[in-house]
């Protein structure tokens, strides 16, 4: 029904409601009080309402179907043509959109995803970067899985460590190895229970932002890592030199090391399977009475290490005293 059946509708239904009205009018006066003047009043007064609002949607509807014929009647062919043309491009583009989504999901089907692409092409640029002499020898046309060998994150865990080894700790942008970043490292080397090296860098991060809660706890901004180099490769491989072949010690071991394994897998940068001493394992072993095995909270109770906990150069320190102090209490227990 259009609109101007509709108003010719509901116009005859107010046109019968406001007769009902005069009839009711003229019922309630000639059967007087007795005959229920008020009821027959009451129930005029309410059909003439309900007649009077028909009357103004049927005048409504009526002024819309006016309305719309004039549309239409001024609308040239040129109008329609658009309208079919932005049809057809709409048409076009949702069928684009469907094969793209189609083509993205058989690539990640075959392990070829578009994201992992994009990823590897940014990580062969980031190797590149301060890194002239290095050759990168990765077809970045090639996505990431198929050029590859398979990311191994075990490594040996040591039970038993003498006084000389080399301390390792990272601050990132969060915890997941995969997606957050290096932002510093420090490195403590130990020989016959004396320091004997110490370095410490810090990395602008690449892909992510220091978030207010890494700040917060690490005292790293954003602000000040901006003039800091990114990580690269040969910053890894320089890395790797001072550690491989050595026994590797960390608070917390496998979160240090799965960053250091991940990094170094995604740099292609080869190593030999690591030996690590975690002292947090340690710690729980032989340390007893402290709150909690946190490293900020055993340093407070040994006094390791001076300067500010979360700090990579600071704590790669306390970890280190921790690891003499677990070597004293282990040969103790023999």
């Amino acid at each position: 029904m259009n609109n101007k059946d509709k108003a010719g509708c509901l116009g005859c239904l107010g046109i019968l409601m406001i007769i009902g009205t005069i009839g009711g009018v003229i019922a309630a006066f000639t059967k007087g009080i007795e005959g229920g003047i008020f009821s027959n009043l009451l129930k005029a007064i309410v059909l003439a309402i309900l007649g009077i609002v028909l009357i103004k949607k049927a005048i409504k509807h009526d002024k819309y179907a006016e309305e719309n014929e004039e549309n239409n009647n001024s609308k040239s062919p040129k109008d329609n043509n658009e309208k079919n043309d932005d049809r057809k491009v709409n048409n076009k583009k949702s069928n684009v959109i469907k094969e793209k989504k189609h083509q993205v999901n058989n690539e990640e089907v075959k392990g070829e995803s578009v994201k992992e692409n994009q990823q590897f092409d940014k990580k062969c640029e980031v190797a590149q970067i301060g890194n002239e002499n290095i050759t990168n020898q990765e077809d970045t046309s090639e996505p990431l899985k198929s050029v590859r060998k398979k990311l191994d994150l075990n490594y040996t865990k040591a039970r038993k460590i003498n006084d000389s080894f080399v301390v390792i700790d990272f601050e990132t942008t969060g915890l997941n190895y995969e997606e957050d970043e290096i932002i510093q490292y420090g490195l403590v080397e130990f020989k016959n229970g004396v320091i004997v090296h110490e370095e410490c860098k810090y990395f602008q991060p690449y892909f992510n932002e220091v978030s207010e809660v890494v700040e917060n706890i690490t005292g790293i901004s954003n602000e000040f890592l901006a003039d800091k180099p990114i990580l690269t490769k040969e910053a890894l491989v320089s890395l790797l030199d001072q550690i491989e072949g050595k026994t590797v010690v960390a608070h917390n071991a496998p979160f240090d090391m799965k960053f250091l394994l991940y990094n170094l897998f995604e740099f292609n940068v080869e190593h030999k399977k690591f030996r690590v001493f975690d002292t947090l394992t340690y710690a729980r072993k032989h340390i007893s009475g402290t709150a909690n095995y946190k490293l900020a909270t055993l340093n407070k109770k040994f006094n390791l290490a001076d300067g500010s906990a979360h700090d990579a150069l600071n704590d790669a320190r306390a970890t280190g005293q921790l690891a003499l102090l677990l070597i004293k209490k282990m040969n103790q227990t023999k």
